[in-house]
């Protein structure tokens, strides 16, 4: 069994009703499931922007760290659920921590995948996105990463400046 709680479920699914249903009977909103993770991740990786608000308002842990090390902001940011880190952000969860690996919610959005929307929201939250910067441009996607951000927007604008000679020297 992988150890999912009713309340894993309900966050999941975006059931803000049900976890509120959940936490009056008494239902533990901060049980870990087999790979440590807590509802508020599933409600993030998931994109349950509801269900994080829920959460918050019943207290529920929103910043813990599963196995993996990351956090709900991680899950959230690697999916682009733009509207999860908003929820987070709101609620005052940390949207800059690293996971186990040193990465932040804005590299993993940054990654692989980019995930503009999401980079856009950890920006405004005030995130640190200068790592994110670096890893879209190292990977060919400085230019999408541009309309993400202002702050990757200015740094390709001085790069292309650069590759013109318009620095000088």
């Amino acid at each position: 069994a992988d150890g999912r709680t009713p309340a894993d479920l309900a966050a999941l699914r975006g059931h803000a009703a049900a976890l509120e249903m959940l936490a009056r009977a008494g239902a533990p909103l901060a049980d870990r499931d087999a790979a440590g993770r807590v509802p508020a991740h599933f409600a993030a990786m998931h994109g349950c922007a509801a269900a994080l608000e829920a959460l918050a308002r019943l207290g529920a842990p929103l910043s813990e760290r599963d196995d993996a090390g990351w956090t709900p902001a991680h899950w959230a940011a690697f999916n682009g659920r733009a509207a999860a880190l908003e929820a987070l952000d709101a609620a005052g969860a940390d949207l800059s921590v690293p996971n186990s690996n040193g990465d932040t919610p804005a590299d993993l959005a940054a990654d692989e995948v980019l995930h503009p929307a999401a980079l856009r929201a950890l920006w405004l939250s005030g995130a640190d996105c200068d790592s994110a910067a670096g890893l879209a441009a190292q990977n060919g996607r400085g230019d999408a990463l541009a309309d993400a951000t202002p702050a990757a927007g200015a740094l390709r604008r001085v790069r292309v400046a650069a590759r013109r000679g318009e620095l000088g020297e």
